[in-house]
């Protein structure tokens, strides 16, 4: 059972989505557990059924798969956001993509069939887990309409608008994988624009 100081900030997220009773909270926060991760622990592999969604009270996620032998990131996750492996969690199908932590982390980790009890049971808590799966989808679609219309020099600055904490707290050849170029290319790119 965790804390539930440790799950506040996962509790004042929910708040700013919907409103959800104190009784229906602590019935969800009774479950929980707050685990710590440390840079370089892979905490999704490759082929694993994706059995948690995990909330990012401290540190970096970092979403990646192998292409052909080489690691492609797919996104990134930081404090105050969720961390899983969507197609898989919910699909309920081995996973094509690893979650590993960059940067220290604690992570509260909502186990599946706890989520799905939830869901079962409280209305309140299956429109609050539609809702964030809608903006989960909204952040993809935006991310691949990016990607399809943008160079990479302005996915660059789109990506250090929205995030800037980005380039202090990730190695810069993941930011660069994670563009679709090339470590030389985004020094070019970086060079261009001091």
């Amino acid at each position: 059972m965790t804390h539930f100081i440790e799950a506040e900030q996962l509790k004042t997220y929910f708040s700013h989505i919907t409103p959800i009773s104190e009784e229906v909270w602590e019935e969800f926060a009774s479950k929980l557990r707050v685990v710590h991760k440390t840079s370089g622990e892979i905490i999704l592999h490759e082929g694993e059924v994706c059995n948690f969604v995990s909330f990012i009270n401290k540190g970096l996620i970092r979403v990646y798969e192998i292409v052909e032998g080489i690691e492609v990131n797919r996104s990134f996750f930081m404090e105050g956001f969720f961390a899983t492996e969507y197609q898989s969690f919910v699909n309920r199908c081995p996973s094509v993509e690893y979650l590993e932590v960059v940067q220290d982390a604690e992570l509260v980790m909502i186990d599946y069939d706890h989520l799905q009890d939830m869901y079962q049971k409280h209305k309140s808590f299956e429109r609050l887990g539609r809702l964030i799966s809608e903006s989960l989808y909204v952040r993809l679609r935006k991310k691949l309409e990016r990607f399809q219309v943008k160079t990479p020099e302005e996915r660059y600055l789109l990506m250090t608008r929205e995030n800037p904490d980005y380039l202090d707290k990730i190695p810069h050849y993941h930011i660069a994988s994670y563009l679709g170029i090339k470590p030389q290319s985004l020094s070019r790119i970086r060079s261009r624009l001091r």
